[in-house]
């Protein structure tokens, strides 16, 4: 059962509630990203399960005509099986994903994960153009994989990064990730690629609106239970916007995570405008 304060952020530990939470998002015109929740499973069994879990959620995308994507992390998929499993069980979920209309995000999580989840997906891009990943601006070698991507035509999810890495593999500073984000941003509205803006920082979002320019290949990401109004206030304005759906019995973690993010956030409010 969900806390009071986990239902803020998780639409319910079963596909039944994030189905009713995406028909409600679609009634406001927002699409659904539904992921179930779960993460660094190391057991065949886990991974069998998360795979069939999957399946289940495509098929009730399908069924129920959502607009609505997936969204997948690779340590609940296999990788750390080894990379040829979870490219089969990434394989397994695009090509159901592909009959039903529907997108696949994968996630990037942290950088040991970064090379077998970049090359599993690239290998599979040529016969599943619904496969998308997401890159973190906050990894000094970012620039290198959107080019990566780009040069397979890859949809791509711009993130900042909520990982600790070590100073040699990413910036430490908010100032410097952000202008990354921005950099790589630029980048991606100069291509010809689908992609997503995946922030709350609204001065990046006002920067993707300059650089938009009618340009209508792109959408906005944002997650569920946080900017409500501006999440409306976009899709008022005739933006893409979807909303990450998370669900499932899995969700400590990502709370805590939530949880964590939402107390920075106080400090640097408090911060800046009580001087400190």
């Amino acid at each position: 059962m969900l806390s009071r304060i986990a239902r803020r952020w998780v639409a319910g530990t079963e596909l039944d509630g994030a189905l009713g939470t995406a028909k409600e998002l679609n009634r406001a015109g927002l699409h659904a990203l539904i992921d179930n929740l779960g993460e660094h499973y190391h057991a065949q069994a886990r991974v069998r399960q998360a795979v069939a879990e999957y399946q289940a959620v495509i098929a009730a995308i399908r069924k129920e005509r959502l607009q609505a994507d997936l969204t997948i992390k690779p340590t609940q998929l296999g990788v750390l099986l080894g990379r040829q499993q979870f490219q089969a069980n990434l394989g397994t979920l695009a090509a159901a994903a592909k009959n039903a209309n529907v997108r696949v995000w994968v996630d990037m999580e942290a950088h040991d994960y970064l090379e077998p989840t970049l090359s599993a997906v690239l290998s599979l891009r040529p016969k599943f153009t619904n496969l998308a990943i997401a890159i973190q601006a906050m990894l000094r070698s970012s620039e290198m994989q959107l080019v990566s991507c780009l040069r397979q035509r890859l949809a791509v999810r711009l993130v900042k990064g909520a990982y600790a890495e070590r100073p040699e593999m990413a910036y430490q500073e908010r100032r410097e990730i952000d202008a990354n984000y921005a950099k790589l941003m630029a980048t991606l509205f100069r291509s010809k690629v689908y992609f997503a803006i995946a922030t709350h920082d609204e001065r990046l979002i006002a920067k993707a609106k300059e650089l938009a320019n009618g340009n209508g290949n792109f959408e906005f990401q944002l997650l569920y239970g946080m900017k409500n109004q501006l999440q409306r206030r976009l899709a008022a304005e005739g933006y893409q916007v979807s909303i990450y759906l998370p669900y499932g019995r899995d969700w400590q973690t990502y709370v805590k995570r939530r949880m964590r993010q939402a107390r920075d956030t106080l400090r640097l409010h408090h911060f800046l405008f009580n001087g400190g």
